[in-house]
């Protein structure tokens, strides 16, 4: 690795053998590789110039560039120790070309490339969709950004072999270049470089604590069986989440109990299975399925033999 008077890796900790983080650490690399392949000179190397080129030249034709940083000996920050941001600055020296809205898009590459070979016809084959676009300011002497801390962390992690970046305009038509220094450029300070940086994230707030629970109780009163069913008034269903009906054989015969439903408190239907209850016991039915009103329905057990039930349906918010 070289100091920052050269290609590779400068910041305060770096090692051969990897990368300790730190809080408000921050680490630059400059381009292990960098060239810029033209349409106009398509088996052309390009690798010797002191400028990139981006976009269009109005008698030139197109241009992009390739650049490639060297990440051995970098590793993440350990999980807990915060996350870390990845961006790329590119030193707009300057834009020349027609005015107008104008993107450059930042792409990963699929293959190896080598920086003395590579040329317009050999170029590598890039992603579909660019990791990051930026708008190229009619301005000279400029730092564009790119976010490209998915990309990175892909590399670092081995999820995909790091073959580096490709800058290009989303619209080679429009005559627009965007120049920036390669590192052929005498000084430093203005080359393309890779910044990865430590940002500390808060604790997660505490989670909020569940929700209160209320018990809604209705007692619906007594009722005397006869030979026919006979239903009591409808409970209101809606808003709870658990509904539980007793009958409480309070005298006289057994009687038969069942649930029945309605989604409208009309037209009604069985919902729960017979149930007889007798001497004083108590029978807890649930329904089956859930609509907006629930009745209780009774029958005696033995015709001409009423039994008398105290109905409570119970539920929870």
């Amino acid at each position: 690795m070289r100091d920052s008077g050269g290609r590779g890796l400068s910041g305060a900790g770096s090692t051969p053998t990897g990368r300790k983080w730190g809080p408000l650490d921050r680490l630059l690399l400059h381009p292990a590789a960098d060239t810029r392949v033209s349409s106009l000179a398509p088996d052309e190397n390009q690798s010797d110039r002191v400028d990139l080129w981006v976009g269009r030249h109005v008698y030139w034709g197109v241009y992009r560039s390739l650049l490639r940083f060297e990440l051995d000996g970098v590793v993440p920050p350990p999980p807990g120790a915060g996350v870390w941001k990845a961006t790329l600055l590119w030193y707009q020296k300057r834009r020349t070309g027609v005015k107008g809205l104008a993107f450059l898009d930042l792409y990963g590459l699929r293959d190896p490339w080598g920086e003395r070979e590579v040329d317009w016809r050999t170029q590598p084959r890039h992603d579909s969709c660019p990791a990051d676009s930026v708008v190229v300011p009619e301005a000279r002497n400029t730092w564009l950004q790119f976010d490209i801390t998915a990309l990175v962390r892909d590399w670092l992690v081995g999820r995909r072999p790091n073959h580096g970046l490709l800058l290009k305009s989303r619209d080679e038509s429009m005559s627009v270049l965007s120049v920036s220094p390669s590192t052929r450029w005498p000084w430093p300070a203005n080359w393309p470089r890779l910044s990865l940086r430590l940002v500390s994230v808060p604790p997660p707030p505490p989670p909020p604590p569940p929700p209160a629970h209320e018990v809604v109780t209705r007692d619906m009163g007594t009722f005397t069986s006869g030979d026919e069913w006979r239903s009591t008034p409808p409970f209101d269903a809606a808003g709870l989440l658990v509904v539980t009906a007793l009958a409480h054989h309070v005298a006289g015969e057994p009687v038969l109990v069942r649930l029945a439903c309605s989604a409208c408190g009309e037209t009604w239907f069985p919902d729960s299975a017979l149930k007889s209850v007798a001497g004083g016991d108590v029978a807890r039915l649930t329904p089956l399925f859930f609509t907006r009103y629930l009745r209780m329905e009774y029958l005696s057990s033995r015709p001409g033999r009423p039994g008398t039930i105290r109905v409570v349906f119970q539920g929870t918010t």
